[in-house]
This record gives structure tokens, C-alpha cells and sequence, in this order.
């Protein structure tokens, strides 16, 4: 009885290739999503460092409901960005008016790996406490927010 057994000699160059071939063509097609999804990250970071200015805007309006916020200073909020610490805001923005209940924050993001950083507009409930706020995108890439935040009502 004679057997006819091959002997396995490895992977041969080819297989190799198409091996190369296969992940570099799947690296390709989620390099751009997994892009998207830092610069989405990054720009909810910057949008959760705005607490400070929440803050800052509640408690103005907490201590006289009457008060136009027109600068930052009227709020007593400044801002200075800090590159070095991971910071992903070119800009903070406050305006109120506490009469009329309303309160809004601009945050201009920077360095966030999009081609436009987004601009973001945060305005609170018109209850005047400032519980929630809603997120809207002024300027970038829907696909660059995290998706709580909308485009401004009138500009999809």
C-alpha cells in the first residue's frame, strides 16, 4: 500500500501578498472612520470643558436676573487655551441675557484633526437654571460632533 502524503513547507510568497494585499486594503477603508472618530472625541472633549463656562453664566445670572452677558468678563469667566494640556478650544464665547432666560456658550475648536473644526453653539433651557442644554453646530463636519449635537434649526 503506498500513501501519497504531502509535506507542508510553510506559507508560500503569495499567500504572504495576498495576506499584505487584504489588510492593507481593509486598513484603508477604516482609516477615515476611525479619523472621524478622534476628531468626534476630541470635539466632545472640548465641549465637556465648557462646564466651567456653564457655570460661570449660571451663576451670574443666579446672583442678578436682570444681567446682559455681552463679554466674558461680564460673567467673570476667562479662558485661556492650553495646547499643552490636550486642550481642544480655540475660543470660549458667553452671552445672556438672564431677564429673557436665555444663555448661550460659542465654543470655536481647534486642533481637533478636522479639515474645519467645528464651531459649536451650547444653549441652555429657557427656565433660566441652565439643567439642560442643547447642542448645535454652526460651522464642520455633522460627522465631527457627537451626534447630541444638531445643526442650527434652518441651516440642514
Amino acid at each position: 500500500m503506498t500513501s501519497s502524503l504531502h509535506t507542508s513547507r510553510g506559507i508560500s510568497l503569495i499567500e504572504v501578498l495576498i495576506a499584505f494585499a487584504v489588510t492593507c486594503i481593509f486598513l484603508a477603508m477604516t482609516l477615515p472612520a476611525h479619523r472621524d472618530s478622534l476628531v468626534r472625541d476630541r470635539v466632545a472633549r472640548a465641549i465637556s470643558s465648557a462646564d466651567a463656562a456653564k457655570k460661570a453664566l449660571i451663576e451670574t445670572c443666579a446672583s442678578d436676573q436682570e444681567a446682559v452677558v455681552t463679554q466674558n468678563l461680564d460673567a467673570d469667566y476667562f479662558y485661556i487655551p492650553s495646547a499643552e494640556a490636550g486642550d481642544f478650544i480655540s475660543a470660549i464665547e458667553l452671552g445672556a441675557n438672564c431677564a429673557r432666560k436665555s444663555m448661550v456658550i460659542v465654543i470655536w475648536t481647534g486642533n481637533t484633526g478636522a479639515s474645519s473644526d467645528p464651531v459649536i453653539t451650547l444653549t441652555a433651557d429657557r427656565s433660566g437654571h441652565g439643567e439642560s442644554w442643547s447642542c448645535h453646530l454652526m460651522e464642520g463636519s455633522l460627522r465631527h460632533v457627537p451626534p447630541t449635537c444638531a445643526p442650527i434649526p434652518g441651516d440642514a
